[in-house]
């Protein structure tokens, strides 16, 4: 079926089920048969009615009708309407933002329901559990919710209760959006349709209406959605559902202000804030008229659009929406700035920022609100539960008890903390005066450990400058004689031909001549490898591992990642110095088959990570380790103020890791 077919389905089919009377006409009806019940039942099951029916038109009236059905529920014996009041109170005290109340009784009202075993008990189950996913899911925890939501749904669908199934279709499309997982969310959509045409229920048919001309707002097809717009507003004017027909019209001005026709959403986003004032919502009236406001400053009417944005911020204050002041104090900042009214604008834009900095801080607030409730809401079920099993009135006694000897406790405690302060403050002067000996003393330990490090940077930096004059001295000095050497007695064993004893021996001589040469050659590369000098870090890593893995004593991998930026030299050859001690412990002393070598470059930081699968060790032994490896490995990091990490178990191998920070390329 066509999108228009189907929305045409809708306006056909909902039209045979609109409610004709008005909210007084509802609401006299309610009185009357109030003053008619018979029974205690009828009475709560009355109240119940006006109660919820008051959350959906006017909160102000919905509050002191909370207090008198919660006080008719505590009265009854009559479990089905003392769940359904604790239920319609979680919802309430939800849209007021008392998490822990809203938690309190949603959860009483599911306990009470889960113990009536009829049809009407499991609808009402599963009615409160879709309000607990609701609640969940605008307080940001969408995995209680799904669950909540699909445990509903499981119940509902063996009575076929299409209002309260289209409920959770919607929520589960709003969780599936949020989760990025569109093809279930257009799943449930399609659910949500194929139920839409058999509700008869005017308020969730309202909801679903506007649910569904949103997404096709959203998909830009406003055409499509203006006549679902319209279907909504019918329903909702003809059964004076004040907050839906204000967040109706303000949703169709907002499908006209993303087609840019911000004269004509003028008109509906006044609609907006009048009906929102009808419910008693005054933040979406504030809201409405901060959105009709900003239409005229899109339309550049900005001295209208001026008079109507103060007296929005003003009554933002007074409702302290920290959202709506941000928002209003934004447009406030640029059509001042457009009249050129710089002061104006630079404090509007000041308060914009503070006004910014404050909803960080409420939202963390906000979080922890609701995280703590549901931690609250557990202990009290826990504690609603051994309260039933114990003597009430002995236990409350006990806790007034305990309560008197707490407050005297504290009194106490104040006193002793006092008294604590008072002798602490003569204490502060002489503890300041050993505070500054004390930081004298770190200071000239500082110095000290300056020098040693100066001490250790030179001796290291001799000790390199000796390794290279030693390796260029046995590579052009020794290395050329030997070489030399090899030429002449090859030259020697072509013009005389011995006999086959003697070649033998000759050819042995020469193979130790080789065994020496490529010896001195791995020894002047240990001293100084010129691969370091000439490319650099990772090309001697890369060397020195391929040459350890090719001796077969060791099977080492090597990993680079990051940049490819040459350090200073002094860097490159301390960072190799300790890369070559480290591998060389891991074959001396680890016992291990494998090894990994880890280089990290970044912008300003590099970092060595050498691991193997040996043996290990408790990292308590450490200090008792009698060689230098460690220590001159320590040394050269402290050197050039990196940091020495070592991680190791017996028989889980070691992982040693070196970081500096700060580089200079």
């Amino acid at each position: 079926m066509s999108i228009n077919n189907f929305i045409k389905v809708i306006i056909v089919l909902s039209t045979l089920n609109i409610s004709v009377f008005a909210q007084n006409q509802k609401l006299d009806s309610l009185h009357t048969a109030f003053s008619k019940a018979e029974n205690d039942s009828s009475k709560l099951n009355i109240l119940n009615s006006i109660f919820y029916f008051y959350i959906n038109t006017d909160t102000a009236k919905a509050k002191e009708y909370c207090a008198e059905v919660l006080k008719e529920a505590g009265s009854t014996n009559y479990d089905f309407e003392k769940a359904e009041s604790y239920r319609i109170a979680g919802i309430y005290f939800g849209n007021a933002a008392d998490f822990e109340k809203a938690l309190f009784y949603y959860n009483k009202a599911e306990k009470l329901y889960g113990s009536i075993s009829t049809k009407a008990g499991n609808i009402g189950f599963a009615k409160t559990l879709t309000n607990i996913a609701s609640f969940y899911q605008k307080n940001g925890d969408m995995q209680t919710s799904l669950t909540k939501y699909m445990e509903a749904e499981s119940i509902l669908l063996q009575y076929n209760d299409n209002a309260a199934l289209l409920k959770i279709y919607l929520g589960l499309v709003d969780i599936h959006l949020h989760l990025n997982k569109n093809e279930k969310a257009m799943m449930y959509m399609d659910k949500a349709k194929s139920l839409s045409n058999l509700i008869d229920d005017p308020y969730v048919r309202v909801e679903y209406l506007i649910n569904y001309a949103n997404n096709l707002t959203y998909e830009n097809k406003f055409k499509e959605a203006a006549p679902v717009y319209e279907q909504a507003r019918i329903i909702a004017g003809q059964n004076d559902f004040f907050r839906l027909l204000s967040v109706c019209e303000y949703d169709y001005a907002f499908m006209l202000t993303r087609q840019e026709k911000y004269e004509e959403s003028k008109i509906y986003y006044f609609k907006s804030a009048e009906y929102a004032r009808k419910a008693g919502s005054k933040f979406d009236e504030c809201d409405a008229m901060y959105k009709y406001g900003k239409a005229f400053y899109y339309n550049n009417e900005l001295e209208a659009a001026n008079k109507i944005l103060l007296p929005a911020l003003k009554q933002a204050e007074e409702i302290k929406s920290k959202l709506l002041i941000r928002n209003i104090l934004d447009v406030l900042y640029y059509l001042e700035e457009e009249r050129g009214n710089y002061k104006k604008a630079y404090d509007y834009l000041q308060r914009y920022v503070d006004t910014i900095y404050e909803i960080f801080s409420e939202d963390d607030q906000k979080q922890t609100n609701f995280l703590n409730a549901k931690y609250q809401a557990a202990q009290k079920e826990h504690e609603i539960s051994k309260l039933l099993t114990e003597q009430k009135i002995q236990n409350l006694e006990l806790e007034k008890r305990n309560n008197l000897i707490l407050l005297l406790t504290l009194l106490v405690i104040s006193f002793l903390i006092a008294f604590f302060f008072v002798r602490q403050y003569y204490k502060n002067k002489r503890k300041i005066a050993e505070q500054n000996v004390k930081i004298h003393r770190q200071k000239v330990n500082e110095l000290e450990k300056e020098k040693q490090l100066v001490a250790v940077q030179a001796a290291l930096e001799g000790e390199e400058n000796e390794r290279f004059r030693i390796a260029r001295d046995l590579h052009d000095g020794l290395g050329g004689l030997l070489s030399g050497t090899k030429l002449t007695l090859s030259s020697y064993k072509e013009a005389y031909v011995p006999n086959e004893e003697a070649t033998n021996t000759f050819n042995q001589a020469l193979n130790l001549l080789d065994t020496s040469i490529t010896e001195l050659r791995r020894v002047a590369r240990n001293l100084m490898p010129q691969a370091l000098l000439n490319y650099g870090l990772k090309e001697a890593i890369s060397e020195f591992c391929d040459s350890i893995d090719k001796s077969g004593n060791l099977k080492v991998k090597h990993q680079f990642f990051g940049l490819e930026n040459r350090l200073l030299q002094n860097m490159e050859l301390t960072i190799y110095r300790i890369f070559q001690e480290l591998l060389n412990n891991v074959i001396k002393h680890s016992g291990a088959s494998q090894a990994v070598i880890q280089l990290i470059q970044e912008e300003e930081r590099i970092s060595l990570l050498v691991q193997d699968n040996g043996k290990g060790f408790e990292k308590e032994m450490i200090e008792s380790f009698t060689g230098h490896g460690l220590k001159n490995i320590k040394s050269r990091v402290e050197s050039m103020g990196g940091h020495f990490e070592i991680d190791s178990l017996p028989g889980r191998g070691t992982e040693i890791t070196v970081e500096f920070e700060n580089l200079k390329l």
